[in-house]
């Protein structure tokens, strides 16, 4: 096995242990406006099926998020990073009791 393919290999062990959540968001930075999301795409991270209404509820969550973000009229890619990772933990944490 190849050292790409251990690498690979720790990841996919890490992953199916955990999960992961990936949000996806567009925005035109020029015009400050939301064009697209958020979209939340999770992947053995909540069982869909049962999580319908918390992945709705934390996408509208997301949504105040960007809001608030493009009102302060700049964007900084790293400050959203950080807000919206932050606004997700607490939220997820409360919801299923378990860390992002």
């Amino acid at each position: 096995m190849s050292e790409y393919e251990s690498k690979a290999m720790e990841e996919r062990k890490l992953l199916s242990g955990s999960g992961i959540l990936i949000v996806n968001v567009v925005v035109d930075s020029s015009q400050n406006l939301l064009l697209c999301g958020p979209d939340v795409v999770t992947r053995g991270f909540v069982y869909i099926r049962e999580s319908s209404e918390l992945l709705h509820r934390a996408k509208l969550l997301l949504r105040r998020t960007m809001y608030v973000l493009l009102s302060k009229n700049h964007l900084d890619v790293r400050e959203w990073e950080q807000q919206i990772v932050h606004s997700l933990s607490k939220f997820v944490d409360s919801g299923i009791g378990r860390p992002l």
